[in-house]
């Protein structure tokens, strides 16, 4: 078994010496059990502090059998068939340079 970290970079700049640096945030971990008898290439856990009930098992993509991209999950169901009309698409709202948020207001 081997543990690793899953981490983000974020970029920010050291207010010393005024140079980029990256910070890594770990945001969850990922397990990776060894093969087995019952598994010969191995099982992959990984856990996401954002869903700290969830375990979320790792498989390897598997060919399609029609040879385009790549296979759905085994357990994947289509969704539910619906009489109704989809609804009109969201408009993309428009764009204020005014509400950008500039990075040396945050107090942090």
């Amino acid at each position: 078994m081997k543990r690793y970290n899953v981490s983000v970079p974020s970029k920010y700049t050291d207010k010393n010496s005024n140079e980029e640096k990256t910070k890594w945030s770990t945001v969850g971990t990922m397990v990776h059990f060894d093969p087995s008898e019952r598994n010969p290439e191995g099982n992959y856990l990984l856990e996401l502090n954002m869903f700290p009930d969830t375990k979320f098992m790792l498989f390897e993509q598997k060919p399609r059998e029609d040879g385009q991209g790549q296979a759905p999950p085994q357990t994947q169901q289509a969704p539910p068939q619906s009489n109704t009309p989809d609804p009109a698409p969201a408009t993309p709202a428009s764009h204020d340079p005014a509400d950008e948020i500039d990075v040396k207001d945050i107090p942090f």
